[in-house]
């Protein structure tokens, strides 16, 4: 038996959830150099989630950079990536800043719109 086409989300919750992702990445990264001292370059190294690209000589994270954006966040944005960041960034460091509240907070109300409409990033 074939199963039942998953609708996709309403347009208020696609937004409201690449919103979350936006603030989840810029946060993540915020955390990341505050409490490493450490480049976005060194967290797409060091957490091999992220490509890092040479350009005119200089290290770049331009996959990573477009996640930081509504503008540029893609259209199918690689959630995974993102949530594993926030792990791998959350593991780094323990450290209770304003930071790392606001980006817990920001990864709780993701996970529970996910599972509130019972969506599977």
């Amino acid at each position: 038996m074939l199963s039942p086409l998953v609708a996709p989300p309403p347009k208020r919750l696609e937004s409201r959830l690449r919103e979350l992702l936006v603030s989840l990445s810029i946060l993540a990264v915020q955390y990341w150099q505050q409490t490493t001292l450490k480049s976005k370059v060194d967290l797409a190294n060091e957490s091999g989630i992220w490509t890092v690209t040479l350009d005119r000589g200089s290290p770049k994270t331009q996959t990573l950079d477009r996640y930081m954006s509504l503008s540029s966040l893609p259209r199918k944005a690689n959630t995974e990536a993102v949530l594993r960041t926030v792990h791998f960034v959350l593991a780094a460091s323990e450290q209770k800043t304003t930071i790392r509240n606001r980006l817990t907070a920001k990864l709780e109300a993701y996970v529970d719109l996910i599972e509130e409409h019972g969506l599977h990033s």
